[in-house]
C-alpha cells in the first residue's frame, strides 16, 4: 500500500508539472505559481519531495489516512493536469 500511496501522489504532481509546461508552451499563463517553468519545476518538485515526506511520516501512525489523502490528492492533481492540457494559448 505505501508504494501504492507513493505512486499515486507523484503521478499526479508529475502529471501537472508536465501539463502546466505544455500549457505555458502554448502560450496559457499560470494562475498560481511563476510563469517561468524552471521555477515552477523547482516550486512542484519540492511539492513532490515534502509531500512524500508528510505522507511517510503520517503513514506509520495512520496508514488508510495517508493512503486515502494521496489518492484524494492524486486524483486532484491529474484534474488539473487534464485542465492544462486543455489550455489554449492567446
Amino acid at each position: 500500500m505505501k508504494t501504492l500511496m507513493i505512486v499515486a501522489w507523484l503521478s499526479g504532481v508529475g502529471a501537472d508539472a508536465g501539463s502546466t509546461a505544455v500549457a505555458l508552451h502554448r502560450g496559457g499563463r499560470e494562475a498560481v505559481l511563476s510563469q517561468s517553468m524552471p521555477v515552477n519545476g523547482a516550486l512542484l518538485a519540492g511539492e513532490g519531495i515534502g509531500g512524500t515526506y508528510g505522507l511517510l511520516r503520517l503513514y506509520r501512525s495512520h496508514p488508510k489516512l495517508a493512503v486515502g489523502m494521496a489518492m484524494v490528492a492524486g486524483v486532484g492533481r491529474s484534474l488539473i493536469a487534464v485542465h492544462n492540457f486543455r489550455v489554449e494559448g492567446r
